[in-house]
């Protein structure tokens, strides 16, 4: 009987160990589809002139890749995809541009069918506009010239559609229309890469978001991303590190970019201008990016080797970032620098724990040869940003931290000698 009852306790707590498991397995099956659903949604939102303007990127990458055999497959699909885009959205203002540019042939009949769209369609447009202007209200008018920019917009025109908006802003529009209509311009600004319209556009949303009833939470922390990336592309990384990391919880610009990219971004700014301990805290051990670096071949081992100075590591992963660096259009102008400065980076942080080292044991530690590392360091000790010498002879590196106390006393008395300098030959004016 007892025997019984023990063997159905057993049988029980299988059960329930079994349902536990199931359970478990359900949860997780349910977290990987919200996954795979957010990422589906966030490409959707993508704007269809970003997307295309990442896509011509890759493609020029893929065709300037060494290994020929298997980018050219890889360019050739990027093509196809950007062509897609090109005659989906009837991008007849920019066909003929991206065909030269990336030495396309014109496709003349789709070149016609797009020109019959934009005739047909802005022949719409501007009847609904003239009714509206004869017969309807200023709303009317409103939606009408915001119909008219958008199409402009989609279609790739730039002065065409800035015209549209602007008169659009001149109706009763409201402050959110007059802000999305700037985000709108923005997208434009950043499409053909003209970064003055880019940044007027940002500082229009700053007067509206500071106007009455114009603060909005939403389209502010969207605009954190905007002038982010266009700190980015001015290679202002500290400022851009700033505004990525306020916007890490509460990002919500999917038009340009999914999350796991935005990550991406400020983790590349933040490696090149925090300080170590504020990288740890805010990049390196943020759930946030800890989650979405995974997506980014190379940039977890990245991140936690520089951390944890294991630099063979660090520079078994750093091409692979490197390569993502490159293909982003906004980063790619700055890749040299980029990579510059983490090297610097790198070097600093392990010759900080010694008054002197070999170069074939700092050569081991990064995983490269005596030369290589030789050649790099002469470069950097040169032009001032390694504080250190090398010694040929013993093939020794001796660190010279500089003194800011005798820096600044030597520059105090610089300072102090050109001043008695200059009061002297005052004094020499005034006795003549």
């Amino acid at each position: 009987m007892v025997g019984t009852l023990k063997a159905d306790d057993m049988e029980t707590d299988d059960a329930k160990s079994g349902g536990v498991d199931e359970t478990t397995t359900t949860i997780e099956k349910n977290e990987e589809e919200e996954e795979e659903e957010r990422e589906e949604q966030e490409e959707e939102k993508v704007d269809h002139k970003v997307q295309l303007r990442k896509l011509s990127r890759a493609y020029e990458v893929a065709k300037g890749a060494r290994d020929s055999s298997r980018q050219e497959k890889a360019a050739e699909s990027i093509a196809k995809e950007m062509r897609t885009i090109l005659c989906e959205n009837n991008m007849v203002g920019c066909y003929e541009y991206f065909c030269e540019k990336l030495s396309w042939p014109v496709d003349a009949k789709e070149l016609k069918r797009m020109q019959t769209f934009e005739t047909e369609t802005m022949t719409k447009i501007e009847s609904n506009l003239k009714d509206a202007k004869e017969n309807l209200g200023d709303d009317d008018v409103q939606s009408a010239l915001r119909e008219m920019g958008d199409k402009y917009a989609q279609m790739g025109y730039k002065e065409k559609c800035v015209e549209a908006y602007e008169k659009c802003k001149e109706t009763n529009a409201t402050i959110g229309q007059k802000m999305e209509i700037e985000f709108s311009k923005a997208r434009v600004g950043l499409f053909w890469e003209d970064l003055g319209m880019w940044k007027k556009s940002i500082e229009e949303i700053k007067k509206l978001l500071e106007m009455p009833g114009g603060a909005d939470w939403e389209r502010k922390n969207r605009l954190k991303v905007y002038e982010g990336l266009w700190m980015c592309a001015s290679r202002d990384f500290k400022s851009a590190s700033t505004l990525f990391l306020e916007s890490l919880s509460t990002f919500g610009a999917y038009e340009l970019m999914s999350y796991d990219e935005f990550v991406f971004h400020c983790a590349v700014t933040g490696v090149v201008t925090l300080p170590r301990v504020e990288l740890n805290e805010k990049v390196v051990m943020a759930p946030e990016i800890i989650r979405a670096s995974l997506s980014t071949p190379g940039l977890p081992d990245f991140l936690n080797s520089l951390q944890r100075c294991e630099y063979a590591k660090f520079a078994e992963a750093f091409p692979l970032v490197g390569d993502a660096v490159d293909l982003s259009p906004w980063l790619s102008p700055h890749s040299r620098y980029f990579s510059r400065e983490c090297r610097v980076r790198a070097y600093a942080q392990y010759l900080q724990s010694y008054r002197s080292v070999s170069v074939p044991s700092m050569a081991q530690a990064f995983g490269v040869s005596v030369e290589f590392l030789d050649e790099e360091l002469s470069r950097f000790i040169v032009s001032g940003r390694l504080n250190c010498t090398i010694d040929a002879v013993e093939g020794v590196l001796r660190t010279n931290r500089p003194d800011k106390k005798n820096a600044l006393y030597q520059q105090f008395v610089k300072d102090g000698d050109a001043l008695l300098n200059r009061i002297q030959k005052l004094s020499r004016v005034i006795d003549l």
